[in-house]
């Protein structure tokens, strides 16, 4: 049991709350604590005259040292532990741990390592003692693939990447089909530095980069014959391949008079060797292409193509 101890000036007392006291109305009731509490004390004189004053009684109990957070982390992390029970607390060994005389010190361990911690109170036979495994989880392994060189407007998917765990991200992810793949299909515009970050199942994070240079090539591949027979191949003049093309400004066809025959903007249209209607015979024809790069640029190309029957 404790006593509470009041001002003896006054001519009556009222202790509240009363009800955990032995008398509420003398100046030294005393009480059996069980928890913290907060004593309001009202005093008054033969006068009339009142006053109030209080007092908090602490009650520390037995201790039982927990560990609120799970002691684990990834290699190279930080991680913060957070021991409970107790009011003052002592690590070991205390080389491991940013400060062993708090409760939530910090670690850092390049391998899975073992701690102490003492915790107890204001009271001598009151203290608890937890052994803790702090573990260390690798990181996964990962591998981006070697840097390389494409041209602009092609598509480079990323075969050689590897990793063992098992959730992927590349950024950025300009170009990309799907930056989760580990495999993802790309088409920078510009030479680009991806970073492969990689997540296991322990949330442990690693990550790798790959340099994809782009070389930037104006390219208009236009064949110099065509076959208009119907039988499945080259059967059409047209465009068969472009690089770095933004617009198609003019593409004119002209027979040996001088007169146009085809003319579209379209890049992916194409002429089937007829003019007016008319299946042409064979002879040799002008075109001439005039094209806005995606850099701005305005560039020609022309040339000859014979139409064979």
């Amino acid at each position: 049991s404790q006593t509470l101890v009041g001002n003896t000036d006054g001519n009556s007392y009222s202790w509240s709350p009363g009800d955990l006291l032995s008398d509420s109305t003398v100046a030294a009731p005393f009480w059996v604590p069980d928890s913290t509490t907060t004593f309001v004390l009202t005093t008054t004189n033969v006068f009339g005259c009142i006053n109030k004053d209080s007092t908090t009684t602490e009650v520390q109990h037995p201790i039982n040292t927990t560990l609120a957070n799970a002691p684990e982390l990834c290699e190279f992390d930080t991680l913060q532990l957070d021991a409970q029970g107790g009011k003052y607390y002592l690590w070991s060994p205390g080389y491991l741990v940013s400060d062993s005389t708090i409760g939530n010190p910090t670690t850092s361990p390049d391998s899975t390592v073992s701690l102490t911690v003492v915790s107890s109170n204001d009271c001598p036979q009151f203290n608890d003692t937890l052994d803790i495994e702090v573990v260390v989880n690798r990181l996964p392994e990962v591998y981006a693939g070697e840097d390389t060189t494409i041209k602009r407007d092609e598509f480079y998917q990323i075969y050689q990447a590897t990793s063992t765990a098992d959730n992927y991200l590349w950024t950025p992810a300009d170009g990309m089909d799907d930056p989760t793949l580990l495999n993802p299909i790309t088409s920078p515009f510009n030479t680009t530095k991806y970073y492969l970050t990689v997540t296991d199942d322990k949330g442990c994070q690693n990550t790798d980069t790959l340099i994809i240079y782009v070389d930037v090539v104006d390219l208009l591949v236009i064949p110099t014959a065509f076959s208009p027979n119907n039988d499945g191949h080259n059967d059409v003049f047209r465009i068969i391949r472009y690089l770095n093309i933004d617009e198609l400004l003019e593409f004119n066809i002209y027979n040996r008079w001088g007169e146009r025959v085809f003319q579209t903007n379209n890049i992916d249209d194409y002429w089937d060797g007829t003019y007016k209607g008319e299946q042409q015979d064979l002879s040799v024809f002008v075109f001439i292409v005039k094209a806005k790069t995606k850099d701005g640029n305005v560039i020609v190309r022309s040339g000859n193509v014979t139409l064979v029957r």
